[in-house]
């Protein structure tokens, strides 16, 4: 099975004011999505990946065995050091559910619910039949002022684009993720990855990058699952 390797860019509660008020007021990692249901939810044990965000340009294009590195914008964080984006998230698509294209509802997250449900998990924030998910606005970064309008988007997004995806994390630090420069992308992938064109990458460009992530977490579990999988990839 082929494996396909993107990256993808997410909005963290450290990037605005707002969110970072909120990092502050409720003691929460400063590298998680802001949004009100968060997409990925990095904070689950399989972390998830929904159509809640990108609708049909990139969740149902995923396939189980697939990589998804999530990073951020170029941003200063503490504010007033240098700006620079960081790599927050290397996961692996372990279980999928996807609707046919023509077909409406959310059977998708029903079916997701489930499979956390039966392995004794709580239900990750973006799963939209979990009735507590939706954070409250002061945990979020305020994108939308109206939290029940913002809530409705996203229903209404999940039952036109059925999409959900458990995830093995290779690397996650939601905290204080390693910083990441444009020349080192530019080095890797002759480009910056642009969030708007979600075509993969070739896996032996990628696996300079997880080389070179797996010398920067003290955690050698991590590393061991990075470098396990940058060899998959440069030998496939």
């Amino acid at each position: 099975m082929s494996v396909a390797c993107y990256i993808n860019e997410f909005r963290p509660l450290a990037e605005t004011f707002p969110g970072r008020n909120a990092i502050a007021q409720h003691a929460l990692p400063a590298f998680i999505d802001a949004s009100c249901r968060r997409e990925p939810d990095l904070e689950s044990e399989f972390p998830s990946i929904t159509a809640l965000c990108r609708a049909e340009h990139f969740a149902p294009q995923l396939r189980e065995g697939d990589v998804v590195v999530y990073v951020t914008k170029e941003f200063d964080y503490p504010p007033g050091t240098e700006s620079s984006r960081r790599i927050v998230a290397v996961l692996r698509i372990l279980k999928s559910w996807l609707e046919h294209a023509n077909r409406r509802g959310l059977k998708a997250h029903e079916q997701a619910a489930q499979w956390y449900r039966e392995h004794k998990l709580r239900l990750p924030s973006n799963c939209m039949v979990h009735p507590d998910g939706c954070c409250p606005l002061d945990q979020t970064d305020r994108y939308k002022a109206n939290l029940e309008e913002w809530e409705r988007a996203y229903r209404l997004r999940a039952i036109e684009c059925g999409a959900f995806h458990a995830c093995e994390p290779i690397f996650r630090e939601v905290h204080n993720p390693p910083r990441l420069t444009t020349g080192q992308l530019h080095q890797w992938f002759g480009q910056i990855p642009h969030p708007r064109d979600q075509r993969p990458f070739p896996p032996e460009d990628f696996a300079k990058l997880l080389l070179w992530l797996a010398g920067q977490t003290p955690d050698d579990t991590e590393v061991k699952r990075l470098s396990k999988l940058a060899a998959e990839l440069t030998a496939a």
